[in-house]
């Protein structure tokens, strides 16, 4: 049962659910003993996002037992000018953003008051009771897991070889979505202590782990240019790949374009099949008219990647559609 009839009403009514602020929901959750519930959203252009609100969000089967456990937190990335007003504090939202790795919309993140992860979900099919049931079995295995990260970084306190226990966080850092990652990032940041000139190279192992993982800040990212100007080391290309991750605009997907162009000077590549699919898609982007309209880079960068190992067949139609409007050129110019 929806919590109210009108389409209207029943939004209107959710969203006085939801706070706004994160620092003022997580600020409620320890007063209140509770966990946080964050929908990174896009209410005006995300159609899954949408969805999801109407399906699950929105109806009284989610709310009454969500709110039992947990503060329900909604950061909003909007693109009208309606929606962007109410947003109490963009810059923050895309603090957050960067900080929880965000890589598409929605995303939901369940962490403690403290902003440890120990769940990650997006849509869900089958309605509110089916999506409480998805948020219980996801919590319960994400808090064993955030237990685990835990117990490394108590480790770390008390160890006498403490360069083995950033090792140790390294090699469980794993991937952008894995539970406890900002807590095993923590410890992998100790590595910068122990080893400032990276004489040992664990200062690099370290920078890695956390750009793979997608836990580099922008002080971070900016340390990763400076180590490996020439991406000897592969940590300018990982910045680069990192850049694509977080495209949501023209402003950002022209950003990581030219950081792309950048790499593709330096003439060094690490992960091929990788940096193939970003030049793919960056290729498709300058490509289209709507989007970056910058078709000699677009036949640039489909050049490269073709020179970067046969292309997916994926990939197919992208490459297809590049290759008439190059076609289409050399008529005109003819």
């Amino acid at each position: 049962m929806a919590i109210l009839a009108s389409p209207l009403a029943a939004q209107e009514a959710a969203s006085a659910h939801w706070y706004a602020d994160f620092d003022e929901a997580a600020s409620v959750a320890a007063k209140e003993g509770k966990d946080l519930f964050v929908d990174f959203t896009g209410s005006d252009w995300c159609g899954w996002c949408i969805r999801l609100d109407e399906e699950v969000f929105e109806h009284e089967g989610f709310f009454s037992p969500v709110s039992k456990d947990y503060v329900l937190v909604k950061l909003d990335y909007p693109q009208g000018d309606e929606a962007k007003a109410k947003v109490p504090n963009p810059k923050r939202n895309d603090e957050l953003s960067e900080k929880y790795s965000i890589q598409g919309f929605p995303t939901i993140l369940l962490m403690n008051s403290e902003g440890e992860v120990f769940g990650q979900t997006g849509y869900q099919e089958g309605g509110p009771e089916a999506y409480v049931s998805h948020l219980k079995e996801i919590a319960g295995a994400g808090r064993e897991k955030l237990v685990e990260a835990k117990t490394i970084q108590e480790e770390f306190k008390s160890s006498d070889d403490k360069e083995a226990v950033v090792r140790k966080a390294i090699s469980l850092l794993g991937n952008p979505g894995d539970i406890g990652r900002t807590v095993f990032a923590s410890v992998v940041r100790e590595g910068f202590v122990l080893d400032p000139n990276n004489e040992s190279g664990l200062k690099a192992e370290c920078l890695k782990s956390l750009l793979a993982a997608g836990q580099a800040d922008v002080v971070e990212r900016a340390l990763a240019f400076e180590m490996d100007p020439k991406n000897e080391m592969g940590l300018n290309e990982q910045v680069v790949l990192g850049q694509f991750q977080t495209v949501r605009d023209q402003e950002t997907a022209t950003a990581a374009v030219d950081s792309l162009v950048s790499l593709k000077g330096l003439g060094k590549v690490h992960g091929a099949e990788e940096v193939q699919e970003a030049a793919l898609m960056a290729a498709y982007w300058c490509n289209a008219e709507q989007m970056l309209n910058q078709p000699e880079t677009a036949k640039s960068l489909l050049a490269w990647a073709k020179s970067l190992g046969p292309v997916p067949e994926q990939f197919n139609g992208l490459v297809e559609e590049i290759e008439k409007t190059e076609e289409g050129q050399e008529k005109d110019l003819g």
